[in-house]
């Protein structure tokens, strides 16, 4: 960016919106400020952050909306940036409002987020536009699960309808096992039944406006998570023809702007790409992007006033978390194999000139630890 830019943060208590900072930072010429219902939020101790503060609305409604207004008009700020789902919503639903105030980025109406951000309407909407997915179903309270699951080949999994992260996955190899776990009284009300894959995952991150993408990467595990559905731990960024192509056809279907986040997987039985799931916001591995050579954050900044700029291309670099990188550079130290030669392919860099804020995400987690039963 040539001119100089404000950007305001709404929702400064996500974890989330540190790494959207970070990636800011990287910008000449961009100034952040947070607002956060977290009085204490690490990254009000960020030294990348120019002003901070914060609120006690709970919600996001009319009240949550005010303080946003007030906070960029305190600050003077030409962009706000929203990084959570609920805030993209206010935001969405408030555009001229909120636009008489500051720029916004590409972002999708708030219908297009109830439907995505729900694995069952999501695999609805897949169907209908003859997207390869995983088939799905949905058992409802008045219906035999005895009935429905015969129509799935197995293993199957069990996924919560709104859940992310590979939170609350299930995986079953039998019939009886599924249908014992929700004899159980397991409540179904909020789970799908989805068939599982045997395949390679892969993901695409994008920038997105009216359904034509401005900007992407894709990457695939290098390192497993040491949990069952869990993101990897380290990431390799590749070139995938068939992974972008699906993509890119979803996103003009659904007519997406915004950010986005998809997990697919090649079906090594059918020989083709599959739709997993769409994360319709910022992605953990955001740094990973930027590492990559592709700052999805400040692209944002640019679409939100209108500016153009070429699909930038992105280098097959490695990508290692921090809280797996120190591991894996101390046994290259010792002789041990490694999947990454340097510091620059990890996180630990980020965290190095910014470090105050990870001290501060430490003492959080060590004292709601020490406060449990």
């Amino acid at each position: 960016m040539s001119a100089h830019r404000t950007v305001l943060l709404p929702d400064g208590e996500s974890e989330l919106a540190l790494r959207v900072l970070r990636c800011l930072s990287q910008e000449p010429g961009i100034s952040v400020y947070a607002l956060s219902r977290d009085r204490w939020s690490p990254i009000r101790f960020s030294r990348h952050l120019a002003g901070f503060e914060s609120h006690s609305a709970d919600g996001f409604d009319r009240e949550r909306l005010a303080r946003i207004k007030s906070a960029a008009r305190k600050f003077k700020v030409d962009i706000i940036l929203p990084v959570e789902i609920p805030s993209i919503k206010l935001l969405v639903d408030n555009r001229d409002e909120v636009e008489r105030i500051a720029a916004i980025p590409p972002l999708s109406p708030s219908e297009l987020f109830d439907v995505v951000s729900d694995k069952w309407r999501f695999a609805q909407f897949l169907e209908q536009e003859g997207i390869p997915h995983p088939k799905t179903i949905y058992i409802d309270r008045d219906e035999l699960a005895e009935a429905r699951l015969p129509e799935l080949r197995f293993p199957i999994l069990a996924k919560p309808r709104r859940a992310s992260g590979g939170h609350g996955i299930r995986r079953f190899d039998r019939y009886h096992d599924a249908l014992r776990w929700i004899s159980e009284g397991r409540g179904i009300s909020d789970i799908i039944f989805q068939e599982f894959v045997d395949g390679g995952l892969i993901d695409c991150n994008i920038l997105s406006q009216r359904g034509e993408i401005l900007a992407h990467t894709i990457q695939k595990a290098l390192i497993p998570s040491g949990s069952p559905y869990k993101p990897p731990a380290g990431l390799e960024f590749v070139d995938n023809d068939h992974a972008l192509a699906i993509t890119a056809k979803l996103l003009r279907a659904l007519e997406w702007s915004g950010v986005a986040n998809f997990d697919l997987i090649y079906d090594q039985e059918r020989g083709e790409t599959r739709v997993l799931e769409m994360n319709p916001r910022y992605w953990r591995s955001l740094l990973g992007s930027l590492v990559a050579g592709v700052n999805f954050p400040a692209l944002s900044c640019l679409a939100s006033e209108g500016r153009t700029f070429g699909p930038p291309k992105y280098r097959h670099v490695r990508y290692v978390k921090p809280e797996t990188s120190l591991g894996l550079l101390m046994g290259k130290f010792f002789g041990r194999a490694s999947p990454i030669s340097s510091l620059g392919e990890t996180g630990l860099p980020f965290i190095l000139r910014d470090p105050i804020p990870e001290v501060a995400i430490m003492l959080s987690r060590s004292t709601q630890t020490g406060s449990s039963p």
